[in-house]
């Protein structure tokens, strides 16, 4: 997304405030939303900016460029106290984008296993499969008397998988991970999925792609967006307090520093290509800050601006 865009969006958002009865406004505004799927992306994120500046208006909003001056008032109401200025279309049309885009915590209410940022868990499944989720992940569980089918929501999980007759698959967004006796890991990380088998064998195959990938013991196996890619055999071992790295382009090391800490990132436009194999302490925000600014320089990313709870990054320096 461009910063003219998301500069726009801003823009929007102050002569919104400023004039939220006038029809005219509204209307040129809708068409604004309408023009581009970029428009709505920019006009959501502003929204969930503000939001959460609402919710602890204390905490400052920096951006690259100045904003003109807002009135307090504005920075403690949350989006329900003003959005009723917005046209009925304008509604609908953020309605229907937040919707994928829905905070993570709401990930949670249907999910059945699920870990904190910087947490691993061990839980033994009815079947008397053994699931260990990484930090910050969510998962599913559906058995029933044919099939035995758990969905990661997010995350990562390694499952060793119990002895039973019924056919287990992990899925992940049109992903699915079908177990043929074994133990195996799944992250899903920034724009791909990576499947690695510990024991046995597995298939991992994808909806829309008529290929079945067959993945033995020792072997690792990604899906991301140029396609399928073997892995070399990881050399890196987890453990407490490390943001463990191997063979992870910008947009995977950025979501595994999420999960280890709880921090919460927005990449735009295209980084570096580079990929870093590397072990970063965590264990304090000190620790955190000095491996954040590492993985900016590693990449060739900078901070564009910084909102209550969220830091939008972007290629460049």
């Amino acid at each position: 997304m461009s910063q003219q865009i998301e500069q726009q969006a801003r823009e929007w958002w102050l002569a919104l405030e400023a004039g939220r009865d006038d029809v005219r406004l509204n209307e040129q505004f809708d068409a604004w939303l309408a023009m581009d799927d970029r428009h709505r992306l920019a006009w959501l994120e502003v929204l969930m900016a503000d939001n959460a500046a609402a919710a602890q208006v204390d905490t400052p909003v920096e951006f690259d460029q100045p904003l003109p001056p807002i009135a307090r008032s504005r920075r403690t109401a949350p989006v329900v106290q003003w959005i009723g200025g917005f046209s009925f279309i304008s509604l609908i049309v953020l309605l229907a984008l937040a919707a994928p885009h829905l905070p993570r915590q709401w990930q949670r209410l249907n999910a059945d296993y699920q870990t904190a940022p910087g947490e691993t868990r061990t839980f033994t499944l009815a079947d008397g499969s053994t699931l260990v989720l990484g930090a910050d992940s969510v998962v599913s569980v559906g058995f029933d008397d044919a099939t035995r089918r758990i969905e990661l929501v997010r995350g990562e999980a390694e499952l060793s998988v119990g002895a039973d007759p019924r056919p287990l698959a992990l899925h992940h967004d049109g992903f699915a991970v079908r177990d043929i006796g074994t133990r195996f890991r799944v992250d899903e990380s920034g724009d791909a999925l990576r499947v690695s088998v510990s024991e046995g064998v597995v298939d991992s195959s994808r909806a829309g792609y008529p290929d079945t990938h067959r993945i033995e013991a020792g072997q690792r196996l990604q899906w991301g967006p140029s396609g399928v890619e073997p892995l070399s055999a990881a050399t890196l071992k987890p453990e407490p307090g490390l943001l463990l790295l191997d063979q992870a382009d910008a947009a995977q090391a950025l979501a595994q520093f999420e999960r280890m800490t709880g921090r919460r990132l927005k990449l735009d436009g295209t980084p570096s290509p580079n990929r870093v194999s590397a072990a970063f302490p965590i264990r304090d925000p000190a620790q955190q800050d000095a491996a954040f600014a590492s993985l900016l320089k590693e990449f060739g990313l900078r901070v564009r601006f910084q909102a209550v709870g969220v830091t939008w990054i972007a290629a460049g320096t």
